[in-house]
């Protein structure tokens, strides 16, 4: 892989869409191996902490990223956890946007990176590679905006017609049935008003992340502007 010097060597006209490219590609390089380095760090700090473990991931793997970008010239700005989104997916597979807004050395605002990692709420895991977005918007309000709706963050037609495998659960006499239940308040942002069937292919996508974790939507009601979908599953407990 090329350093992020050499491609802005390659490359006249420098944009937002050159560097999320980039770190697009270190990620896919270094994520896996960065997770197999501190699994047990990770899993110290989720067992005390809970997602502040995902934290840590994040500075792990993108620190020495950002400070390359800064080192060719670049200023990146981010509020942490104010500068970041989180409605999307089940407690296995739950999505969270977070974004550095990105200037030139002058000053000059280029866009914003955001970066959308997915967690387990359950116990440390990460299911699959972070994301990157390249946005042309700086300010939170717009960015917001721009990542609730869906077809923003999700870029990779396959990210939402793959097939995903289920795991049959076997009965057991001696096991009584019972109920869990969860929440996704992002929802909403799957429907393109302008275009009903993307809204469709986009949907199927969500509600196949919750399917494929054994999830059953059970109700979908509108709150405060977005739209609430409630989601059970059984769960089982011995006699």
């Amino acid at each position: 892989m090329n350093s992020l010097k050499e491609v802005l060597s390659q490359n006249k006209g420098i944009t937002i869409h050159t560097l999320a490219n980039y770190m697009k590609q270190y990620t896919r390089n270094n994520w896996k191996s960065v997770l197999q380095e501190y699994q047990s760090e990770f899993q110290v700090a989720f067992d005390k902490s809970g997602e502040f473990a995902y934290g840590i991931f994040g500075r792990k793997l993108f620190g020495p990223l950002i400070e390359e970008i800064e080192r060719e010239g670049f200023v990146l700005e981010s509020d942490h956890l104010a500068s970041s989104v989180e409605y999307w997916g089940p407690p296995e597979e739950r999505e969270r946007c977070m974004w550095h807004t990105c200037k030139q050395a002058d000053g000059t605002p280029i866009g914003s990176l955001v970066t959308r990692v997915f967690h387990d709420h359950t116990q440390f895991h990460i299911p699959r590679s972070p994301d990157i977005i390249a946005l042309e918007q700086t300010e939170k309000s717009e960015i917001v905006e721009a990542l609730s709706r869906a077809s923003t963050r999700i870029t990779k037609y396959n990210e939402f017609t793959g097939t995903f495998l289920t795991e049959k659960i076997e009965n057991d006499e001696q096991k009584e049935q019972c109920w869990e239940y969860s929440v996704e308040v992002g929802l909403g942002d799957y429907l393109e008003i302008d275009n009903p069937e993307m809204s469709e292919g986009m949907l199927d996508h969500a509600l196949s992340l919750w399917g494929r974790n054994n999830w059953e939507l059970t109700s979908v009601v509108p709150y405060q502007g977005r739209l609430v979908a409630f989601f059970k599953r059984p769960v089982f407990g011995r006699e």
